[in-house]
């Protein structure tokens, strides 16, 4: 009994879980934002456990902490390389391993940001700067722009898959929730994507002019 007492979670005790009124959690729950079962008597009951995965996806119980969904999605890209996806794709087959390294440590940072700025509801204001850093990579592992913009386009489907699983797991079925994470998520991308371009359009207007040096 006592199991289930701590399973199952009133409104009041939801609202308490989650640090904002009940008024909010009724709302959110009656308009689909959140996971909620009915009694037999119509009383709102909320699962422990839907409840915090909900909360990790909108951040609202620990808005600076992307440790749990870092090894969700961890752990997904482990099985996406024992399946063997990674290795069929032609741009991988040409780096190194210390590159391969580097890429996915980069990754799990453009998975920290991404996240940070969707729970904070803020421009991508490093996207820029991820992207750079993308390119610098990939032009130190004789990548060609085909090969960078092939391999970004790898990592972003799989980075999108990864958080709209976990909407989709956390309950949340508001369009305008699925909405906001999809156009968040989409101008973080591309801002990274165009930066990516530009760097290698800065390298290859260098070396025309004779510079060896990388980009900036």
């Amino acid at each position: 009994m006592q199991e289930i007492q701590q399973e199952w979670l009133s409104l009041s005790q939801t609202a308490q879980l989650l640090g904002v009124h009940p008024s909010t959690v009724r709302t959110w729950a009656d308009r689909g934002d959140l996971p909620v079962h009915r009694t037999a008597g119509g009383h709102r009951r909320f699962r422990r456990a839907e409840l915090e995965i909900w909360a990790e996806a909108r951040r609202i119980v620990r808005p600076e902490d992307a440790h749990g969904l870092l090894r969700k999605v961890i752990g997904r890209a482990r099985l996406e390389m024992a399946e063997g996806r990674l290795n069929d794709q032609p741009w991988y087959r040409k780096v190194d391993e210390c590159h391969r390294a580097a890429f996915r440590e980069h990754g799990r940072e453009m998975l920290r940001e991404m996240m940070r700025s969707v729970a904070a509801g803020e421009e991508p204001l490093q996207a820029d700067r991820l992207g750079r850093d993308y390119a610098r990579m990939s032009l130190s592992a004789g990548m060609s722009l085909h090969d960078a913009t092939a391999a970004f386009l790898f990592f972003q489907e799989f980075l999108f898959d990864s958080l709209f699983d976990l909407y989709e797991t956390a309950g949340v079925t508001s369009p305008s929730a699925w909405n906001m994470l999809r156009s968040h998520i989409s101008l973080f991308a591309n801002r990274m994507l165009l930066a990516l371009i530009e760097s290698y359009a800065e390298r290859c207007a260098s070396a025309s002019d004779g510079d060896p040096n990388d980009v900036k």
